[in-house]
């Protein structure tokens, strides 16, 4: 009896150091999902640079108070594109700050690669519940929040910097204070809005001005986007950014805009000829998170998640600045000739634009919104930028 009394309580010891180990095991300080794919070393060194800013705000942060008892809240975000673009671990480092911030309260996993749905998707996907929120591009979805669109107008008129980057961006942060402009984001509790360099124009052959866009198929960004090609004389056509591969290596299409992140993450320096780079169009991201997740938060978490987006924005230029090097080096060691937008060319490529602008007015205006009105406030605040930056020039082969 005394022996099978020793072996009961042996075993339960043995199970209870199991089950402390396991515990042990299971935490983690990382915001990432498990990758639906393995990627290489190489890749993963890549984005490295870009989670400098992010981590520094982090360490900066006042300490956290302790997760009071209770269920700890678990957001899931989706991210639809691949872990090697710029953006991914700048988002895993933004739930590192907020999981720290809150003490452990509220936990976020970033879902990379279209683990939790497509990406034309995302939006749809927060607003019914089925994701607690999401980082993905307005232009994918015309339509859901018109006054955005006009992000992605092409020749606005941003100088300075990155090809007009920064003053761009910072012109985003102005308008995100008009409260008709707010309105619209009603589906969803809209973190921020930011933007990356200039969209690039690249070619599966050479050339050499962007005047030979004449008589090329070459896919357009968006609707906007699509009738300026048509008064420069291109044909435009609408395919998903990450399909830009396949397309251009079956000889689909003659080329097209697409953002450096693009080129990187779906290695289209291998198909391509010639990249010509400077002012265009630019890209609308955003941050958002569903109305109800946000909305169930104690107030003090609220807060938390809404100064998170200044955390966000602040990494943005570095990680930019980074993903130019190794970009620049792929192109470099691919034989891909870099062509800076000469000033003919970007003359020539403005003077098509207001065609596009005009369709971004009646387009709002039908839907009750004073376009013309609002399209003037956000060029405003651009050349209110534009005098912050003049001369500043942060494109590497502009330095």
């Amino acid at each position: 009896m005394k022996k099978n009394i020793k072996r009961i309580l042996s075993l339960a010891l043995a199970l209870c150091m199991v089950f402390a180990l396991t515990s042990c095991g299971s935490s983690s300080s990382s915001s990432a999902a498990p990758a639906a794919d393995t990627k290489s070393e190489t890749a993963a060194a890549s984005t490295a640079a870009s989670t400098a800013a992010v981590s520094e705000s982090s360490a900066e942060a006042a300490p956290a108070a302790e997760a009071p008892a209770g269920e700890v809240i678990k957001w899931k975000i989706d991210y639809p594109n691949p872990e090697n673009s710029c953006w991914y671990p700048l988002l895993v480092n933004w739930a590192d700050w907020i999981r720290e911030q809150s003490g452990g309260r509220l936990d976020i996993t970033i879902y990379p690669n279209g683990q939790l749905g497509s990406i034309m998707d995302c939006v749809t996907n927060v607003e019914s519940g089925v994701t607690d929120g999401c980082w993905s591009s307005a232009s994918l979805y015309p339509g859901v929040w018109p006054l955005t669109e006009m992000f992605c107008l092409p020749m606005l008129g941003p100088k300075g910097g990155d090809g007009g980057m920064e003053p761009l961006q910072e012109a985003m942060q102005d308008i995100m204070k008009n409260e008709t402009f707010l309105s619209q984001f009603d589906n969803v509790h809209m973190l921020l809005f930011h933007t990356a360099d200039p969209g690039a124009t690249i070619f599966k052959d050479k050339v050499s001005s962007m005047k030979e866009i004449q008589g090329k198929t070459m896919r357009a960004m968006n609707t906007y986007g699509a009738t300026w090609i048509e008064a420069l004389g291109g044909t435009p056509v609408s395919i998903s950014s990450n399909d830009g591969y396949e397309n251009i290596s079956k000889n689909v299409i003659d080329g097209g805009f697409w953002f450096f992140d693009q080129i990187e993450s779906s290695a289209l320096y291998e198909v391509i000829k010639t990249v010509i780079y400077g002012e265009a169009m630019y890209s609308p991201l955003f941050l958002c998170v569903g109305n109800e997740p946000y909305n169930a938060l104690p107030d003090d978490l609220k807060k938390i998640v809404d100064d998170s987006a200044q955390v966000f924005l602040d990494s943005v230029y570095p990680a930019v600045y980074a993903q130019q090097e190794r970009v620049l080096k792929y192109l470099e060691d691919a034989g891909v000739e870099l062509i800076l937008t000469s000033d003919e060319d970007l003359e020539w490529m403005r003077e098509a634009a207001p065609v596009a602008w005009q369709t971004f007015v009646d387009n709002v205006s039908a839907q009750g919104y004073d376009g013309q009105a609002i399209l003037d406030e956000f060029m405003g605040y651009i050349q209110k930028h534009n005098a912050e930056w003049e001369g500043k020039n942060t494109f590497p082969l502009n330095k």
